[in-house]
């Protein structure tokens, strides 16, 4: 928790009492917070990390073992105090809410949280989010919520497929409200131009499709195709199959799959499995990436 590459930044007093207050917040002992803040603890490093003193709180420290989960009622107080003081929720503490706190802290959390919020620009609040995905925690209008948080040129198209691949991978009934709750902020936004020069306007790329294919999860996939996907959906499909369909389409993703036959369709998604193995095929205008 204590750096040392805070005195550099941080006028040593200043320093300690920002790791104390740290301290003090792993222990949930609000008297000790509120006098080291009186006495000038500072609430925003200038070092390059922030203090991250939500998380402190719940997620504690290996040697404080008799600490109770932390819940909204151990937070409100605390979370209170410090908006009032000019504390700024932090990436990873909502990162450390969403791995160890429960549906209703989460959602109590995201209240103080603006729209477009820098503050969350790290990956850990999106690691947290995956995690909790893959594991069925998340309802999908939370995810939604984190997702319009966060700023346009973080949170976006790489994002979402870090956020839709455990969805598939749990795939129950409510996976396909989570891969809307992703790509619905993503269709809304206006396209961006990122450091890369790639258009960040939502498209879903064809891995996510094999897989949603694979799984069966026609609905899923019917979704992606019209949110944006119908191009790289063609695109993916082998040659002959596209003939078959056409350019178009027409119809939905079911009937020009399973109009060739369930078997069949197998055979050429491991035809497909085999060609992508090849480099040549990789590189060529037929490759998924």
């Amino acid at each position: 928790m204590w750096d040392s590459g805070w005195r550099a930044n941080v006028p040593e007093e200043q320093g300690w009492k920002g790791y104390i207050l740290q301290c003090a917040a792993e222990a949930d002992n609000m008297a000790a917070m509120r006098l080291l803040v009186d006495a000038g603890a500072p609430l925003k490093s200038t070092y390059p990390e922030d203090f991250n003193i939500i998380a402190c709180h719940v997620r504690p420290s290996a040697d404080i073992s008799d600490r109770k989960q932390c819940n909204v009622e151990t937070l409100t107080e605390m979370v209170t105090y410090l908006l009032a003081k000019g504390y700024r929720i932090t990436d990873e503490d909502l990162a450390a809410v969403i791995d160890e706190c429960d549906v209703e802290t989460i959602r109590y959390i995201l209240r103080f949280m603006d729209a477009a919020d820098e503050s969350l620009k790290g990956s850990a609040t999106w690691t947290s989010l995956a995690a909790a995905i893959a594991a069925d925690k998340m309802p999908a209008d939370l995810v939604g919520t984190v997702f319009r948080k966060g700023p346009a040129h973080i949170w976006n198209i790489w994002t979402a497929y870090r956020m839709i691949e455990p969805a598939i991978a749990v795939n129950n009934a409510a996976t396909l409200d989570i891969v809307k709750a992703v790509v619905e902020p993503l269709v809304e936004r206006e396209p961006y131009e990122s450091t890369i020069g790639f258009n960040g306007q939502w498209k879903c790329s064809p891995p996510i499709f094999y897989n949603v294919l694979q799984a069966g999860m026609w609905d899923v996939a019917e979704y992606l195709v019209e949110s944006g996907g119908k191009e790289e959906f063609m695109g993916m499909v082998l040659p002959e199959l596209r003939q078959e369909v056409g350019p178009n389409g027409g119809g939905g993703v079911k009937d020009l799959l399973m109009g060739i036959g369930a078997d069949e369709f197998v055979r050429r998604i491991e035809v497909v499995e085999q060609k992508r193995k090849d480099p040549d095929w990789r590189n060529n205008g037929d490759a998924w990436f």
